[in-house]
């Protein structure tokens, strides 16, 4: 199977007019988060169910909004874009550790920062061998995966090693790789000519820092799973490709391998460039599809509160995510004092944290802000004394 040699990230300038060195729109005001030491950034619009864009190789989080697909999902959508480790904004390590399976790594990181338990994701080209392979990593936190022009990395030969270390050489002398270019090519389609290149790769160089470039193609072998491992991830996948792009085989593949993969073919569309599958109308259209295809998740909210045990003493921060008020927190193992579920009264939930959740045992009442991402929880009343507490359910509180 050829899929890794044509699977490396795809430079999105390859092609003249391709769309990775589109200007910020300004739609979306810049934040950045700190990434285990490399500070990413990202941008977010609309409001609802989030979902997380993850770009190709040389791109940024702005190609999405130069396609439209920021602004139509964003209507219905949280949409929460970033630049990828070594891209735009963020911050270029020049060590090839740095990269590899960091770079979807990244993705929990964010939504951790957010507060976010679970989200869909959406990755093109590099951002989708990132997705496939966290996927196998972190399946819990995601609600649908939608794979556009790339597959994952299946296998890792001397011939792809031999390819990475090529490509990474060129672009540290022209920040360009020819050989990718000319692999993600659709077939007998010839290269612009060398006066071409030459703007091209001095583009390249205003826009990017070629060894950073170099770093993430000599980290492709850091992305690779194994075939069992794709297949046994249940997230619900839908897969974007055109019929002119070398990425298809790959795809077919991983249907081969994962029949639930639902694959949608464009007719004529190529990775990048004037015929690219980001600019066809279809793929937004069997985006939004599949998106409202599953049922609207409740929202979710993490609490970050102090907690006190039951005689008001506090025992330190706790921190849990909770959907709806009792979904998550009923995951974790919380029920109120009679092992039952979180009773109400009016905006306040009163809750055990049973051990085995990383916590002490403790007994209080904190009051949840379901429309704020994050907010911080006080106890709306004093915690009851262990004796009120027999009293009230026939035994002290465990």
């Amino acid at each position: 199977m050829k899929t890794s040699r044509v699977g490396a990230g795809v430079l999105g300038i390859v092609i003249t007019t391709g769309l990775a060195l589109v200007p910020s729109t300004g739609a979306a005001q810049d934040k950045f988060f700190d990434a285990g030491g490399v500070r990413l950034r990202y941008i977010e619009q609309g409001v609802g169910e989030p979902v997380v864009l993850v770009h190709g190789f040389t791109n940024t989080a702005d190609i999405w909004s130069a396609s439209g697909i920021t602004q139509d999902l964003a209507r219905s959508y949280r949409v929460i874009a970033l630049d990828m480790r070594g891209h735009g904004k963020s911050d270029k390590p020049h060590d090839a550790a740095r990269y590899g399976r960091e770079m979807g790594l990244d993705v929990i990181r964010l939504l951790d920062h957010l507060g976010i338990q679970r989200a869909n994701v959406v990755g093109y080209s590099l951002g989708a061998h990132v997705t496939s392979q966290l996927l196998t990593l972190h399946p819990e936190r995601f609600l649908s995966a939608t794979l556009i022009a790339g597959s994952g990395r299946f296998s890792w030969t001397p011939a792809d090693a031999r390819d990475a270390e090529q490509d990474a050489s060129e672009m540290e002398r022209e920040c360009i790789s020819r050989s990718l270019m000319t692999r993600l090519s659709p077939a007998g389609s010839a290269l612009p000519p060398d006066d071409s290149l030459k703007v091209l790769s001095a583009a390249c160089r205003g826009a990017q820092d070629p060894f950073a470039l170099a770093a993430i193609t000599r980290s492709r072998a850091d992305h690779v799973i194994t075939p069992a491992a794709a297949a046994a991830v249940k997230v619900p996948t839908l897969a974007i490709v055109g019929t002119d792009d070398p990425m298809k085989a790959g795809l077919d593949s991983l249907v081969r391998i994962r029949p639930s993969v639902k694959l949608l073919v464009v007719n004529g569309a190529t990775h990048a460039g004037p015929r690219g599958i980001l600019r066809r109308p279809e793929l937004i259209s069997a985006l939004r599809d599949f998106l409202s295809a599953r049922p609207p998740q409740p929202p979710s909210v993490t609490v970050r509160a102090r907690v006190t045990d039951s005689l008001g003493t506090p025992v330190g921060g706790a921190e849990v995510s909770v959907v709806d008020g009792l979904t998550a927190l009923l995951a974790r193992g919380v029920t109120d004092e009679r092992g039952a579920l979180p009773a109400r009264a009016s905006n306040a939930i009163f809750v055990t944290l049973k051990p085995g959740v990383g916590y002490e045992p403790v007994t209080g009442s904190y009051v949840l802000a379901a429309a704020a991402p994050a907010v911080t929880c006080r106890p709306v009343a004093p915690t009851p004394h262990p004796r009120r507490v027999r009293r009230r359910y026939g035994r002290a509180g465990r």
